[in-house]
């Protein structure tokens, strides 16, 4: 009744429920909260069997012999005595040897071996040999000096890499049954290792319906387990065989038999038989769905429900909107690109001169005649131009940018007068020429202002032309760029992301603040998922002042990295960013702004354990909370900057 109710699920109830009442706490095995919880949920694991027990032996339907006799006897009842039982056991396969005293069950019947029927006597006969050179039969079943019991072999092996197989057969010369047996011996060299077996017994992980073979990858150094979605992964305890014999080790906490928590993936390093050569495996499991058709061997598809936006998106930094697998609750995140902010019908011109300043009292020529109409040929003099063009609502070029040259507001005569240009009359004089450029020119004395204007009049000289107003690119554009030696993605009218680099092969990488793409100058807001993933070359990392967000696996086994810089304006942190850098020695973090919910699951796991990490002084306390609950160990120097 209460088989559920095992220590595992007890044991992770409560941990959510303290992760529940304060998620910043650590609920890791072997943290303080996880060693307090776990003495308890032996305890309660025990009352629930020992409940069970009392519940079963309360009905007669379910109570052993002897309770069953006392609730018989409370009816006056008493049993006949008992007699012999006997049941006929058939094994298969018929070749089983089940040694003297082995003790096991097949469904409520527990059975014990008191008698062997096999003759006791063996010979063992070759079938083909194969043996590495150097290496010779010492004793088989049946000879000897070990007796029936083992082969053994012996010598020093001088052959080369590879798996040596032999077929042998085992016959009881009493029955005259015959067992046969395949032995591979397996040749390596002093710096190779490798799995040959890594197994999920049912035996030892009770969550489990059945028997789970992991898929070894060993050219990719992958290991894959693939089970029933639902299935509780955070204590799981593997069987596993990497040739031991052969002089391969590995530490003590990833032996046979020890449990992990496998929600996310673990790595298991393997030291080859030279002491030195480390080999890392990486075990991963895959969820599937037993109702949709799934299997051990084939995954389901996944159905992704409508999502749920986890960051909002704004006009300077982009969204995430996270989507859940209503099946096996696997989580995948979308990209929500940034607000844009529509430009007005006039829009100004970015191509401004600005180291020329506006004249202040230079006046018109004053040679112009009373109700003579502008000469067409006489330009306006070089030194009476404006350098800022105005964005203002007053006379426009059919291009739709504004031409008048404004000084404050507007060019003001002699009479002070703002909003236009003007004689000493307070009369306004606006000229336009046929390209809509206005060219307002105010005098000085008091000559009536013309009133003719000529249709023909040349726009002033001193309107630049050679400086067009850039185009730039449309959002969603990627843009190579040599200079920084990055690809970009344009995700507004003024922000890029960069994507990845260029070449490869190089050891220092600089995310810049900005970068000019076709005229136009766009600030670099963030950094793509995966931009450097497993980048064997870069040693170095310079994050620029204007990026906000780092996405997941950004810096993914980065193995060489060992200096990160991390600019002011960095926000989030994406999941696995920096996992498996492990020689960062030094990073230096500029930003005030990060927060826990921001930064990743295992964002910095796998970084060396004294690294150095240099933070703003306020923060040292706070982001070392964070960066510990993301990764990185407890052993970390912080420094204050």
């Amino acid at each position: 009744m209460y088989e559920a109710q095992t220590y595992e699920a007890i044991l992770s109830r409560m941990l959510q429920k303290a992760l529940s009442i304060n998620g910043n706490l650590d609920t890791r095995e072997g943290s303080l909260v996880w060693c307090g919880d776990a003495p308890a949920a032996v305890e309660l694991q025990n009352l629930y069997i020992a409940l069970d027990t009392v519940l079963n032996e309360t009905f007669a339907d379910t109570a052993t012999r002897p309770y069953l006799i006392l609730r018989a006897a409370e009816r006056g009842l008493k049993p006949q005595p008992a007699s012999p039982a006997v049941l006929q056991l058939s094994i298969t396969p018929t070749t089983l040897h089940l040694p003297m005293n082995t003790r096991f069950s097949i469904g409520e019947l527990n059975y014990y071996v008191s008698a062997d029927r096999g003759s006791g006597k063996y010979e063992t006969q070759v079938v083909s040999e194969n043996l590495p050179a150097g290496l010779t039969v010492f004793a088989v079943p049946g000879g000897g000096s070990y007796g029936s019991k083992y082969f053994t072999f012996s010598g020093t092996v001088t052959a080369p890499v590879g798996i040596y197989e032999s077929q042998y057969k085992i016959v009881d010369t009493g029955t005259k049954t015959i067992l046969p047996v395949t032995i591979k011996i397996i040749v390596t060299a002093s710096n190779e290792a490798r799995f040959y077996s890594f197994v999920l017994n049912k035996a030892f992980n009770s969550q489990l319906k059945e028997d789970v073979v992991g898929e070894i990858d060993n050219e990719n150094r992958k290991i894959t387990l693939r089970l029933p979605k639902g299935t509780n992964v955070t204590r799981l305890a593997p069987n596993i065989d990497y040739g031991s014999g052969t002089g391969t080790a590995v530490a003590d906490e990833f032996t046979s038999g020890r449990s992990h928590d496998f929600t996310n993936p673990v790595q298991y390093v393997l030291t080859a038989p030279d002491g030195v050569t480390k080999i890392t495996y990486t075990v991963t499991v895959v969820f599937y769905d037993e109702t949709q058709g799934g299997s051990g061997e084939t995954e389901h598809t996944h159905t992704w429900d409508a999502g749920v936006i986890t960051k909002e998106a704004t006009t300077s930094s982009t969204g995430i909107k996270t989507y859940t697998c209503t099946v096996c609750q696997s989580k995948r995140e979308e990209e929500i690109p940034k607000l844009v902010v529509l430009p007005t019908n006039t829009p100004v011109p970015t191509a401004t001169p600005t180291n020329t300043p506006v004249p202040t009292n230079t006046p018109v020529p004053t040679a112009t005649p009373t109700n003579t109409p502008v000469p067409t040929n006489t330009p306006v003099p070089t030194n009476t131009q404006c350098d800022e063009y105005a964005s203002t609502d007053e006379h426009t070029g059919t291009n739709g940018n504004a031409d008048e040259y404004a000084s404050a507001d507007k060019h003001a005569g002699t009479n002070g007068n703002a909003d236009e240009h003007t004689g000493t009359n307070g009369n306004a004089d606006k000229h336009a020429g046929t390209n809509g450029n206005a060219d307002e020119h105010a005098s000085t004395d008091n000559t009536p202002i013309p009133t003719a204007t000529p249709t023909n009049t040349p726009v002033p000289t001193a309107t630049p032309t050679n400086t067009p107003a850039p185009t730039g690119y449309k959002v969603g554009t990627t843009v190579k760029h040599p200079a920084t030696n990055g690809y970009y993605k344009v995700t507004a009218t003024d922000t890029v992301e960069y994507i990845k680099p260029i070449k490869k092969k190089v050891s220092t990488v600089t995310i810049p603040d900005s970068v000019n793409l076709k005229g136009a100058n766009y600030k670099v807001t963030s950094i793509a998922s995966k931009a450097f993933k497993s980048n064997k070359y870069l040693k170095k990392a310079i994050i620029g002042n204007n990026v906000i967000q780092i996405k997941s696996y950004a810096f993914y086994k980065c193995t060489k990295l060992s200096y990160v810089q991390i600019g002011g304006s960095v926000k989030a942190i994406g999941k696995q960013s920096f996992y498996g850098c492990k020689k960062l020695n030094e990073m230096r973090i500029y930003t005030s702004r990060l927060k826990a919910k921001y930064v990743g699951s295992n964002a910095f796991k796998g970084t060396p354990s004294r690294m150095k990490v240099y933070v703003p002084r306020k923060k040292a306390k706070s982001y070392k909370t964070v960066l510990v609950k993301r990764g990185i160990s407890k052993k970390i120097v912080i420094k204050k900057m």
